[in-house]
């Protein structure tokens, strides 16, 4: 068994290794509550403090927002006060992607940070690895997919085999969880693109343009 964490601090459930990535997906679904404070209205920027009911718990907020209500409505907002807590574990950082081949990739990443205190017994780490990715000639953030777990490891590196796709863009990040949430995301990798039919479909095309080129000017 992989053990109980959450990525909130009240929705715990114990999953298995076949059961990794649907179970984080539907557990991210789910209602739960996620660590930290809703910030003092006072420090609101006018897009936080928007006049709309834009959720109703903190399951409805993307990444670490909560759902934080105001003068003129509910909306998602960073939490505070995450710095501060020693029973969560820190972001990773410094994560750096190895490719081997087409579809085989090695990450790793490191913890740094306060020291981390597992006084509350929740303390079995698991780090939640996600992608986005695109595909094309050129890299566009703005064109990139939206974030979606791909992999669970119980150490600080995982290895992708065979779940890339060719001719792709990609980009990952890590959150590292417990039993009583996350401090969030790491910083995105590097984006990288794997070698694959795409890549060979243009050098066949500008190849054979080129040839077309120099034997009418010859």
């Amino acid at each position: 068994m992989i053990g109980e964490f959450s990525f909130g601090a009240s929705k715990s459930r114990t999953i298995s290794h076949g059961d990794n990535e649907n179970c984080i997906e539907n557990c991210l679904a789910s209602n739960y509550s996620k660590p930290g404070y809703c910030p003092d209205t006072a420090f609101m920027s006018p897009f936080e403090a928007v006049c709309l009911i834009a959720c109703d718990s903190d399951s409805r907020c993307p990444d670490l927002a909560k759902c934080c209500s105001h003068d003129c409505g509910v909306t998602c907002m960073h939490p505070v006060g995450l710095d501060n807590r020693t029973d969560l574990p820190p972001i990773p950082q410094n994560l750096q992607i190895r490719q081997q081949k087409s579809n085989l990739i090695h990450l790793n990443w490191r913890n740094i940070g306060h020291v981390y205190s597992n006084v509350s017994g929740n303390g079995d780490v698991r780090y939640l690895v996600e992608e986005r990715h695109l595909i094309g000639p050129r890299y566009l953030e703005s064109r990139l997919s939206s974030w979606t777990v791909r992999h669970v490891s119980t150490k600080p590196h995982a290895t992708l085999r065979g779940r890339l796709k060719t001719g792709h863009w990609y980009q990952f990040r890590v959150a590292a969880i417990n039993g009583n949430g996350s401090k969030g995301y790491s910083q995105p990798s590097r984006p990288f693109k794997t070698k694959g039919d795409y890549q060979k479909f243009v050098t066949y095309f500008y190849r054979n343009r080129f040839v077309r080129f120099k034997q009418i000017r010859t």
